[in-house]
């Protein structure tokens, strides 16, 4: 099985985990919320971990959470 490349993002905290599929974080030095799939991540401390095409997505094209 090919491994997938991961991407590290600093959060501040989480703002709703209400939803089983779905989670809302405080992203370090953001004003905006980022809302994810509970399926595509992983929490370590002080962080969310994505797949690299996903953060690439959302913080490479246009930087909609800057």
């Amino acid at each position: 099985m090919r491994m997938q490349r991961v991407e590290r993002v600093p959060i501040s905290g989480i703002l709703d985990d209400s939803n089983p599929d779905w989670i809302t974080v405080a992203v370090e030095d953001s004003v905006s919320p980022l809302r994810l799939r509970r399926d595509l991540v992983q929490f370590a401390p002080g962080a969310v971990v994505i797949p690299a095409w996903l953060w690439q997505r959302i913080f490479r094209k246009g930087k909609k959470h800057e």
